[in-house]
């Protein structure tokens, strides 16, 4: 089976970070933060293979590419294949809104 390489954009890693430090300080649930962002890392990393399994989400947020949503519990991570290379651009909660919060990137 294909390997494919994942990056993560710095934007994204941001964006993981603070849903970490939100479940952890906010919500003061460290232990669920920890299992969270695990999962999260798990599911990106699960990419590296058949990452076209998920649906395309938008064409034209990224007019060159494919901008596909893997769903992760109550989070969408959002990423592009190019080249053979897999790029996640973003991790949205997935009750926000998603499309407005995509544009202002």
């Amino acid at each position: 089976m294909k390997k494919y390489p994942v990056n993560i954009t710095p934007h994204a890693s941001n964006m993981l970070a603070q849903i970490y430090e939100y479940i952890a300080f906010e919500l003061l649930e460290p232990d669920y933060a920890a299992k969270q962002f695990t999962r999260l890392q798990e599911k990106i990393q699960s990419l590296d293979t058949m990452p076209k399994r998920c649906k395309i989400y938008s064409k034209t947020l990224y007019p060159k590419y494919e901008l596909r949503r893997l769903l992760v519990d109550n989070y969408s991570i959002f990423y592009y294949i190019d080249k053979d290379i897999v790029t996640v651009t973003d991790i949205l909660y997935s009750h926000a809104d998603i499309a407005k919060r995509l544009k202002n990137i």
